[in-house]
């Protein structure tokens, strides 16, 4: 996500993008060659949610049907809450610290808009989860601590695979992370091995982070966020990191 509008409105940027199969390619190809580029990753990831056989592939159904087993996700999977529209401006008033307030400066930071692309449809359990992924793929970043750039991305590709065992998708995602190393980043090859280990085992040892209320805890501290969810360590330095904040 690179792209930012000045002022709150509700219209997404590109309600058509993921329709259009050139703009998909290049979004695909320009993902292979570098992990980072995050908008290009939402609108192929969006363009395969739309794809029935990549949904058949990716069994969200199932993914749910498992996730469902923790009281606390069999809940939210039933009531399906959406975060909605990302009012950055009024995230940037919260109080310095807070998960808002970090969340914002670090869009800005990054130049990124997270509201793109309208959100996908949640009419049942496992079309929410990949919805709910999609919306909330930037904030677990910052309450991770990775960052958005390669070494990040795939710290976070570590930590869903840790969380989500059983889950197609990401087991695709880990499967594009070494074609991408062998191909395109072999030097980077060691780097990148200790930045998703990282992620694995921090993913292991915290509290899920899926079907969280975000938009409830925008005015928390991002220390108290975490440590809600089990990260009472330091963030790991990976890569580029978030703000000093998270």
């Amino acid at each position: 996500m690179t792209e930012s509008h000045d002022s709150p409105r509700e219209t997404y940027t590109y309600p058509n993008r993921v329709r259009n199969p050139l703009r998909v390619a290049r979004a695909a190809w320009r993902v292979t060659k570098d992990l980072s580029r995050t908008e290009d990753a939402a609108t192929v990831q969006i363009a395969f949610a739309q794809s029935r056989r990549f949904a058949r592939f990716a069994q969200w159904d199932k993914v749910a049907q498992r996730l469902s087993h923790d009281p606390r996700i069999e809940q939210v999977l039933k009531l399906r809450p959406r975060l909605g529209w990302i009012d950055t401006q009024a995230l940037a008033a919260l109080p310095d610290g807070s998960l808002g307030k970090t969340f914002a400066d670090h869009l800005a930071c990054k130049r990124m808009n997270p509201n793109l692309v309208e959100p996908l449809p949640a009419n049942d359990p496992g079309r929410f989860v990949l919805a709910h992924f999609g919306e909330t793929h930037d904030i677990w970043h910052v309450v991770t601590g990775y960052g958005n750039d390669e070494v990040g991305e795939v710290s976070l590709i570590g930590f869903y695979c840790a969380q989500f065992e059983q889950a197609p998708h990401f087991a695709l995602l880990l499967g594009i992370l070494f074609l991408n190393t062998a191909f395109s980043k072999p030097a980077d090859f060691r780097k990148r091995m200790e930045a998703l280990s990282i992620g694995w085992e921090t993913g292991k040892s915290a509290e899920s982070l899926f079907g969280r209320d975000w938009a409830s805890q925008w005015g928390k501290p991002i220390r108290d966020v975490r440590e809600s969810l089990g990260l009472n360590e330091e963030p790991a330095v990976i890569g580029e990191g978030i703000l000093s904040a998270a």
